[in-house]
């Protein structure tokens, strides 16, 4: 699997702006993402994340995708 990109979050900002910038079209993508399990349980909904919260953005379909191809190709 693809290293998981980290999202520092900044003052202003939106899960879903986040999301779509990291090319997912749902914000529950990443809000549920387990590696975000800790911080999740910190805020309880994403509209009381706080600058300098680290959000883990999992891979996109298209990155899994291009991960597997790559993969098969060294078979």
């Amino acid at each position: 699997m693809p290293a998981t990109k980290q999202h520092k979050f900044a003052k202003g900002e939106t899960l879903a702006a986040i999301a779509k910038k990291h090319g997912h079209g749902d914000a529950r993508v990443i809000w549920n993402f387990a590696a975000n399990k800790s911080l999740v349980g910190k805020r309880r909904q994403p509209e009381a994340l706080e600058p300098g919260d680290l959000l883990a953005i999992p891979p996109t379909a298209k990155e899994l995708k291009e991960r597997k191809a790559r993969v098969d190709s060294l078979d």
